[in-house]
């Protein structure tokens, strides 16, 4: 059996007998975004079949960095909020956040950093990214830690064990 994943423009299948990598929020971390890179490496996962869910650049220090790091991967990206709003070099990440929150005092600061950083190579690589993404038949699959119930970790990180076939 293979999975479908239909992205803004071409279909990816994948043959199920093989690990899909499914990861999202690199946040401008570089180092989360190397060890990922060289843990999917050492499961033996290829770049065509990884999938970042966007955020690729937020809240941390290597915009550029992380942006060039995941644009030189090769892996497949959708395009978030953050990602379009960065391709177009707009004032703001389009969060809409309440105002006053912690997330939205935050925007106020790393946005701007982000956005005066990017190089247009990464520009480019942000608007190149699909816009959607969606799985005919998948199997998602969190890890937790030792003693943490699921149900805390799906409502914190919104990771769910389920399977879904759209009709």
């Amino acid at each position: 059996m293979a999975t479908r994943v239909m992205l803004r423009g071409p279909v990816l299948e994948f043959s199920s007998d093989q690990p899909l990598l499914v990861f999202g929020g690199p946040y401008s971390n570089l180092i989360a975004t190397r060890a990922l890179q060289a843990h999917a490496e050492r499961l033996g996962v290829p770049p065509q079949r990884i999938i970042c869910t966007g955020d690729v650049v937020a809240y941390c220090a290597g915009p550029e960095e992380t942006a060039a790091a995941v644009r030189d991967w090769g892996c497949n990206v959708v395009q978030g909020n953050c990602e379009q709003q960065l391709a177009a070099a707009a004032d703001d990440c389009a969060c809409n956040f309440a105002d006053g929150s912690a997330c939205a005092t935050l925007a106020k600061g790393w946005y701007p950093f982000a956005n005066a950083l990017l190089s247009p190579a990464s520009r480019a690589a942000i608007r190149s990214g699909s816009g959607s993404m969606s799985f005919m038949t998948v199997t998602f699959i969190t890890m937790r830690p030792p003693g943490a119930s699921l149900a805390r970790i799906a409502s914190q990180d919104h990771a769910y064990i389920q399977q879904v076939t759209p009709s």
